[in-house]
């Protein structure tokens, strides 16, 4: 082409129109771009999930020396508590008296708390049957015969206060052999709250000596209940 010759101005135009439509679609595409973006990922948050568990009453024992039984940690809600025992351990450490002679008793005092979360409609005290062996001579290891059997004269008797000093359990004395039957504690046992229970073995004064030797043991069951 002669540089000499004047340009057609038509073909200017053309040329600037189809640059401006270069950069048209360049920004258009770009605008797409953008736009479509945010139609191949969608992000919904649930912020409120959340489950609850019911409510749970848990029975703890708390004996001389502050041993603790509890039924925490335990799927089915029980335990056996062997280290505590409320026919001697407070009379075994205040005065090294492990065997009752005739006249002589011992008491001692647990405390049960219910530190669950839920609180505990019923309370009671179940004893199991008495039992009795002897522990020396000839016999020992053997039950002994019908009407020498210790725990138709060691006596039992039973006072639980809550934390207001209120009685809420009063069990006369009673021969373990005689010392039946579900005993209630009045009001329950709410979250939180403990009772006092003071248990007093006691072997009276004219027991003959054909009950010397003897060990007698009886279970005792703690049950609280949201019903």
């Amino acid at each position: 082409m002669n540089p000499d010759l004047p340009r057609d101005p038509r073909r200017r135009r053309g040329f600037v129109l189809v640059a401006a439509g270069g950069v048209s679609a360049v920004v258009l595409a770009l605008g797409i771009s953008g736009t479509l973006s945010s139609w191949t990922e969608a992000v919904l948050g649930n912020d409120d999930n959340h489950a609850d568990s019911a409510t749970s009453v848990v029975l703890e024992e708390t004996g001389p020396g502050a041993t603790t039984c509890t039924t925490s940690g335990t799927a089915s809600n029980t335990a056996t508590c062997s280290t505590i025992n409320k026919y001697g351990d407070d009379g075994a450490a205040a005065t090294g008296v492990t065997a009752l002679e005739p006249g002589d008793s011992i008491s001692t005092s647990v405390t049960l708390t219910n530190t669950g979360s839920g609180d505990a409609a019923t309370f009671t005290l179940t004893p199991g049957s008495c039992g009795a062996t002897y522990h020396s001579g000839t016999n020992s290891g053997q039950a002994p015969a019908p009407g020498d059997d210790l725990c138709s004269q060691l006596t039992v008797a039973v006072s639980c206060t809550d934390g207001a000093a209120a009685n809420v359990l009063s069990v006369a004395a009673v021969a373990l052999g005689s010392f039946s039957g579900a005993q209630t504690i009045t009001g329950g046992l709410a979250s939180g709250d403990a009772v006092d229970c003071t248990f007093t073995v006691a072997l009276p004064a004219a027991t003959a000596a054909n009950y010397g030797g003897q060990t007698v043991a009886q279970d005792l069951v703690w049950r609280i209940s949201v019903v």
